[in-house]
């Protein structure tokens, strides 16, 4: 079975309906107050901490729609996917009611979006890495090859994993990784960057038996760059002992923040 559920979503978002819906557009009246709220579930494997999404109201002027508050914080914590809960955790960000003075002409079409951010990680587990310090030994397993590997269910994931000889008794892996959301991409506690989108990377799994790991993404040992969604992390081993001959599991952890978009129109 899977190490993970996997899957290609984290944090999911909609706004809750505003108006009464006719032909496929949703309306409400000039001076009538309506509700503004946007629901998050959480549909991969990271729970996220009451405080770490932000939802921001963007698209109108919220003053001239009297929001009073545009940009809030979850106030709960959003459980992760799990056996005990496989639908994943949910809330609800409220930003109370809406209303819109007065209008020129017969209609006016509002554009309302919001800018979901918060905190994530994917755990990548290769379960069957091969250690084998002598590469012409067939014995038990294949030095060259791509492995079987699992990502935890997040927008981001690993693609594939490949294991080859690193010079004289060292091994390498090869991590291909993906932006599967298509939303913006950060490291945490960092600004979003218009040009390139980045992630924090690090070893969580696989040291240990006198070997050691380096990991790297275009020479860079913690920030991994996306280039058209795309990027590779490249780790690696230190030296193995003389007669190494094992598998073990090694886990790649990356953290960052992440941003999508939600739009609604409203007449």
């Amino acid at each position: 079975p899977p190490v993970f559920y996997g899957g290609t979503q984290g944090l999911l978002s909609d706004f809750e309906q505003m108006g009464l819906e006719e032909n496929g557009m949703e309306i409400v009246w000039v001076g009538k107050d309506f509700p503004v709220e946007v629901t998050l579930k959480n549909k991969g494997e990271e729970r996220i901490a009451a405080g770490d999404a932000v939802v921001k109201i963007q698209g109108i002027d919220t003053d001239l729609f009297h929001i009073a508050n545009p940009t809030l914080t979850t106030q709960t914590d959003i459980e992760k996917v799990s056996e005990a809960n496989t639908y994943g955790g949910e809330e609800t960000i409220d930003f109370g009611t809406a209303h819109l003075d007065e209008i020129t002409g017969l209609f006016y079409d509002a554009n309302f979006f919001a800018s979901i951010e918060y905190e994530y990680k994917t755990h990548i587990a290769v379960p069957q890495v091969c250690f084998k310090s002598d590469y012409q030994n067939s014995e038990l397993c294949e030095l060259s090859e791509v492995k079987q590997s699992f990502s935890s269910g997040a927008p981001i994931i690993a693609t594939q994993v490949t294991q080859e000889p690193s010079g004289s008794k060292r091994i390498a892996l090869i991590f291909d990784i993906e932006n599967v959301g298509g939303g913006d991409v950060a490291p945490p506690g960092e600004d979003f960057n218009s040009l390139h989108d980045k992630f924090k990377f690090n070893l969580v799994e696989g040291e240990g038996s006198g070997v050691t790991w380096e990991c790297t993404s275009s020479g860079n040992g913690e920030i991994g760059r996306f280039n058209d969604g795309i990027a590779k992390v490249r780790c690696r081993s230190s030296e193995l002992p003389e007669d190494t001959l094992f598998t073990k599991q090694v886990t790649l952890q990356l953290s960052y923040k992440y941003r999508d978009v939600i739009q609604r129109t409203v007449r």
